[in-house]
């Protein structure tokens, strides 16, 4: 089916439109607004918490229960994993100032003696924490939300930047008395607690909307590009269409793993090395699913001329067809074992829950390994459809492909 020439010439538009707007949206933000739009973003999450932190402290039985917290070892769990660990809340109980019960090691205040009622902040020697205190009678109750890590010393593991929890973004630094552009930080009371500024190392802003351009222009892109092969394809030059395909993916995937373009500009956890990082080719979850998705698209085009790519019986010599037989069971097991090892390495290489026996526990990064794997068995039986096909007119007998396959699946059991 020939696609109309201006489909084409609309596709090559719109992808050019949609590259140019990003670029546009990019620049349209000066400093000042992009401060008030990072600080007001951190804001909204900080609330957010607040309000979790007050419902917690709200529950009259829930509060009486930590005063018996040491003889209540599943609460305490629940207080150290649900809240310190998953949450980013950190818990601590006190009986006349002297610390009985601590839900992180992260951060351990010996006495709430200089901490006021309500909500303040708190700056550590490792950061800066927003406070919750209630008491009753000499017992009292302390959160903690982290705001922001302050380590004297940084390395790949310690470094100094603002709970993910709050924000993803790199582009905020707690601001001093020095300096002038600043956003005041305010509870959901409108309480004073902090000053952020934009930080030295700040060169670009890129937002959700121009994130969602660059979507749309890679989209168009590829679809443009599909075109054109399958332009190619129907004069007769298939592999010609699929070697162009092949080698518009493999620069795509490249130009974005050499210069992290995706990973530098769209802060998040799906691009985060501390989530999942295994080799240059997969630095982080979300390259990983680039990688599946464009391979996925790829392997898709392939099976769609998979009736067109069958040998020309005359032309194949009985010797010559066992040879491609042999070599189809080759592929078809290198890129088994290729799945193999990327999803080895996804569970040994990343912080991510992959225990599905127990799938309440799975987060959004764990549904996404899981899709991940789908989408790599749905390619595998592509795989195996299109050689299965292509190999239909090969000079072998049903006997003998049956004698060969067992041939090969002997020998690579005992590799």
């Amino acid at each position: 089916m020939n696609t109309p020439l201006k489909v084409r010439i609309l596709l090559l538009i719109l992808t050019l439109c949609f590259t140019g707007t990003a670029i546009t949206v990019n620049n349209f933000y000066d400093r000042e607004e992009i401060l008030l739009l990072e600080g007001a973003k951190l804001e909204k999450n900080l609330h957010k918490k607040e309000a979790e932190v007050k419902a917690f402290l709200a529950d009259s039985a829930l509060f009486n229960s930590l005063k018996d917290i040491n003889q209540n070892e599943e609460l305490a769990q629940k207080l150290i994993v649900d809240y310190a660990e998953k949450r980013q809340i950190y818990v601590y109980t006190y009986s006349n100032n002297e610390l009985s019960f601590w839900g992180s090691n992260t951060i351990v205040p010996k006495t709430d003696a200089g901490l006021n009622l309500g909500s303040s902040i708190i700056t550590w020697d490792n950061g800066w924490y927003e406070a919750f205190k209630k008491s009753e009678g000499g017992f009292s109750v302390v959160c903690l939300i982290p705001i922001k890590s302050g380590f004297p010393l940084n390395n790949s593991y310690l470094e100094n930047k603002f709970s993910t929890e709050l924000i993803n973004s790199n582009n905020l630094e707690i601001a001093t008395f020095k300096d002038s552009h600043v956003y005041n930080l305010r509870n959901d009371e409108g309480k004073y607690l902090l000053s952020l500024k934009l930080s030295p190392q700040f060169r670009d802003y890129f937002s959700n909307l121009e994130f969602v351009l660059w979507i749309l222009a890679s989209l168009s892109a590829i679809v443009f590009m599909n075109i054109i092969c399958q332009w190619i394809a129907n004069r007769g030059r298939i592999k010609l269409s699929i070697l162009v395909f092949t080698a518009f993916f493999l620069l795509f995937r490249y130009i974005d793993l050499t210069t992290q373009f995706v990973s530098n500009r769209f802060y998040g956890g799906l691009f985060d090395p501390t989530n999942y990082a295994s080799s240059l080719f997969s630095p982080s979850l979300g390259a990983l699913f680039l990688n599946i998705l464009t391979m996925t698209w790829l392997i898709c085009y392939i099976y769609s001329y998979r009736f067109k790519l069958q040998f020309n019986r005359k032309s194949l010599s009985r010797f010559q067809s066992i040879l491609i037989f042999i070599g189809f069971g080759i592929l078809i097991y290198l890129f088994s074992i290729f799945i193999v090892e990327v999803f080895r390495g996804l569970i040994s290489n990343s912080s991510i829950n992959f225990d599905v026996t127990n799938i309440l526990k799975l987060n959004l990064y764990s549904w996404i390994g899981v899709m991940l794997l789908c989408i790599s068995l749905f390619n595998l039986y592509l795989v195996i459809e299109t050689l299965f096909i292509i190999g239909l007119k090969l000079r072998i007998s049903p006997a003998l492909k049956f004698k060969l396959f067992v041939g090969i699946v002997a020998v690579l059991l005992l590799l």
